[in-house]
């Protein structure tokens, strides 16, 4: 086996599974441009380790070689990727929040970005519809982190349960915990796991 050290999600998102099989338990779900380091290969599964450290088996079409870094992040609950910079076709891909693009402006003052995609396919995305990951990693007081939390928690208020999800197409508790901090700069483990998180603390309840 040859190593491929990183490539990127090119699909909307991509189950991450606990071993090399279809039919095996979806463990997490890793959103469009995240990248990930290649452990190992089987078959049509790449064995992968995530931004944030978690480990399982991808199917090796969602992933491809990565040609540039991401510069904005999608913090909408969707966000079409568009042939033209108008939205009065067809979208050929919706991007869930949290995915990372790579995006850039003709004009300050245009409403759409040209969004280069892994592949060097370009389509079109709103501005509204991301932000710089520059900013949206910017330092936050405490006050502004905690309220941060509890905005993006309640983003996903009817949002249907989904084992091992990540995103409004479906997510579970401990997705929703992880993706409530990432999305405002922290970054704990995928499961309530305190050994393996930095992180987080145990507090008593009077003081939650």
């Amino acid at each position: 086996f040859k190593r491929v050290d990183f490539m990127v999600v090119c699909v909307p998102y991509a189950p991450l599974y606990a071993t090399p099989e279809l039919m095996s338990e979806q463990v997490d779900e890793i959103l469009y441009g995240e990248e990930v380091e290649i452990l190992d290969t089987l078959g049509g599964f790449y064995r992968v380790k995530t931004e944030y450290g978690y480990i399982g088996w991808i199917i090796k079409p969602n992933l491809f070689e990565k040609l540039h870094d991401a510069n904005h992040i999608v913090v909408t609950p969707f966000a079409d990727l568009l042939f033209e910079g108008r939205n009065y076709f067809q979208p050929p891909i919706t991007l869930p929040r949290g995915a990372k693009v790579d995006v850039g402006f003709s004009h300050k003052e245009d409403r759409y970005g040209f969004a280069v995609l892994p592949s060097k396919r370009i389509y079109y995305i709103h501005k509204n519809h991301i932000k710089l990951l520059s900013e949206a990693n910017k330092e936050k007081t405490e006050e502004e982190t905690r309220e941060g939390i509890v905005s993006v928690a309640k983003e996903y208020l009817g949002v249907q349960y989904r084992w091992g999800g990540r995103t409004h197409y479906g997510v579970d508790c401990s997705g929703l915990a992880f993706n409530a901090y990432r999305f405002n700069g922290i970054d704990i483990w995928r499961d309530a796991d305190f050994e393996k998180n930095e992180n987080l603390r145990a507090i008593p309840l009077d003081e939650a």
